[in-house]
């Protein structure tokens, strides 16, 4: 768990290749709306980040916004 709040939680998972599937490393947000969770992740087929592309990621991921309402039919 990278962050954590009430309504929050940033995490990141690595895979390394098993089973003919090759390496995945995650980072995830989940955060609690007024209608249900949303995730917003960033996946690489990489067992690593580089660091600098890691921070990248982590700052979009951390100042990514919901808006259900833009996504209602007219």
């Amino acid at each position: 768990v990278i962050s954590l709040d009430s309504d929050t939680v940033i995490f990141e998972w690595r895979a390394g290749p098993c089973q003919g599937e090759g390496p995945q490393h995650e980072i995830r947000r989940m955060t609690k709306g007024p209608d249900g969770v949303y995730f917003i992740s960033y996946v690489a087929r990489t067992s690593s980040l580089p660091p600098e592309k890691r921070a990248t990621w982590l700052s979009i991921i951390r100042k990514a916004t919901v808006n259900p309402a833009q996504n209602l039919p007219p």
